[in-house]
């Protein structure tokens, strides 16, 4: 057993499994069962029964170990890696008086700028050039 127990099992039955996974339903046939005595209605799948299912037990757990592993890892380009820091600072913060004149020429009202500042919390400083044309 996992546990380190041993068990001797003096029965098998041979069935046929239809699993339910998460990517549909899965059939095998003929899969040679041992009974352990307990109590319940659950059973446990050996490694043969899983392998011929497409898992391999080792490869997940091998897998798991992995994951943690690249998670400590740094990336070696962090986003922003090679911008300067006014290109940076161009890509974090547009200019928003830019972007509001160039709604106003395809057709925006320039009553309803105002509207749009509230909207996207734009402050006043940003958007004079805009009010004054």
């Amino acid at each position: 057993m996992a546990d380190g127990r041993v068990v001797r099992c003096f029965e098998e039955v041979s069935l046929d499994l239809e699993l339910v996974t998460i990517a549909g339903p899965v059939a095998t046939r003929s899969v040679t069962c041992v009974i352990l005595p307990g109590e319940g209605d659950e059973f446990l799948l050996g490694s043969d029964a899983l392998k011929s299912l497409g898992i391999i037990v080792q490869d997940q757990l091998d897998q798991l170990v992995g994951a943690s592993l690249l998670e400590v890892e740094e990336d070696e380009f962090p986003v922003g890696y090679g911008l300067s820091e006014a290109e940076e600072q161009v890509r974090v913060a547009p200019d928003f008086g830019q972007l509001v004149a160039n709604v106003v020429v395809n057709g925006l009202p320039t009553p309803h700028v105002a509207a749009v500042q509230a909207i996207l919390g734009i402050p006043a400083r940003m958007l004079t050039q805009v009010t004054l044309t």
